[in-house]
């Protein structure tokens, strides 16, 4: 990225307080966050590490990452996966 983009975006970020907000960007940023902070919770649960074992053993050519760990899985399987942590985290 050149700096001349990057200072663009910075200045952007900068400037940008949260009253220039939709609601809509705001209730779709509580909800990533709200995903985010369940898959953090929950990545060290008996459930995530079960689907998380399952999902390493699945090569795919369009490979995805599965968060927080990194590891490559199938694109479905680390959805799963996914789902798995945050649901790990909502449920204990």
């Amino acid at each position: 990225m050149s700096d001349r983009i990057l200072n663009h975006l910075c200045d952007y970020a900068l400037k940008l307080s949260y009253r220039d907000l939709s609601e809509e960007v705001i209730r779709r940023t509580k909800h990533i966050m709200d995903t985010v902070g369940c898959a953090l919770g929950g990545a060290k649960s008996p459930p995530a590490k079960i689907a998380r074992a399952a999902a390493s053993e699945i090569t795919s050519a369009l490979p995805s990452n599965i968060l927080i760990s990194g590891q490559k899985t199938s694109p479905d399987l680390a959805a799963f996966q996914m789902f798995r942590q945050r649901g790990a985290r909502l449920s204990g």
